[in-house]
């Protein structure tokens, strides 16, 4: 497809293009994450290339999910399942989200201490948590508990939590004692990752607004499940949305590790560049 169609355009036969091109894109993922399997990187790229490989197996889930894709043959049972499909969908856009935060490019050295120092202590203060609600002893004499204090006082003593554009003024002090508090583990928002990136918000908005309504039931995903059907052929309609929004992302999240990564550009071929190139281009424009 040369073009970005719309809804109603489509049809099963361009519907399984799309899957065919989700399914190029994985592989070219793999490639890529093998490429650079035990390279030595600095902390927070080390913890994008992690991003990446779980956005892979997300990709894989999502696959599995969708009869039109020849990953879901392989499961040897037919599942018509629009809800995994759609959270697992989610889970990409969320995970390539992190990958765009942790290798952005041109941050000063200042930026990055904060950015490790705050994805460490969120790290650190969810494990704590998850050790208070499994009642397990002693939580707080553990290497975890200390490790996690060393690292509360050092996000609050860093100079630029009180200075850097993102945080400061009234509008963002709940961010701040967020971020202080362990519960948030980036310092910029979603909305302003995709900006850096030119991504335009709703691309990213819209489809995690439908995909949503599968992590918590409501009366939207009800609706959209009566949609569908075990005859595959019938009910392929409303998985275009979630296929579609992983497409696009996947495309821009290889381009990102590219950027990240630039010697293993060599490492795709002219079809695959295009595929990439295609897929990711219609984030740059409106809906």
């Amino acid at each position: 497809m040369d073009s970005e169609p719309t809804p109603s355009q489509f049809s099963m036969s361009n519907f399984e293009t799309l899957v065919a091109g989700i399914e190029l894109l994985y592989g070219v993922g793999r490639k890529l994450s093998d490429a650079i399997a035990r390279q030595p990187c600095e902390y927070l790229i080390q913890e994008a290339s992690m991003a990446f490989v779980k956005t892979m197996m997300s990709v894989f889930g999502f696959l599995r999910f969708i009869p039109a894709s020849r990953f879901f043959a392989a499961a040897g049972e037919t599942v018509t399942d629009l809800s995994s499909a759609s959270v697992i969908g989610r889970q990409v856009l969320e995970d390539t989200i992190s990958f765009f935060y942790l290798s952005e490019p041109d941050l000063t050295p200042q930026e990055k201490g904060l950015r490790k120092l705050v994805w460490e202590f969120h790290g650190k203060s969810e494990h704590i948590d998850s050790g208070r609600l499994a009642a397990v002893p002693n939580v707080e004499r553990s290497p975890v508990w200390a490790e996690c204090e060393r690292l509360r006082q050092a996000v609050r003593k860093h100079p630029l939590l009180e200075t850097h554009p993102m945080l400061v003024g009234p509008e963002n002090k709940r961010r701040r004692d967020n971020i202080r508090n362990g519960r948030e583990g980036q310092i910029i928002h979603d909305h302003e990752i995709l900006k850096r990136r030119g991504i335009c918000i709703e691309r990213y908005d819209l489809p995690r607004k439908v995909l949503s309504n599968f992590a918590h039931f409501s009366k939207f995903s009800h609706d959209l499940m009566m949609q569908t059907s075990a005859e595959w052929q019938k009910s392929w309609g409303p998985f275009l949305h979630p296929t579609h929004a992983v497409a696009m992302f996947l495309a821009e999240l290889h381009e990102a590790f590219i950027e990240t990564f630039p010697q293993n550009r060599l490492l795709l071929s002219q079809a695959e560049q295009e595929i990439v190139a295609k897929w990711r281009a219609p984030l740059r424009s409106p809906y």
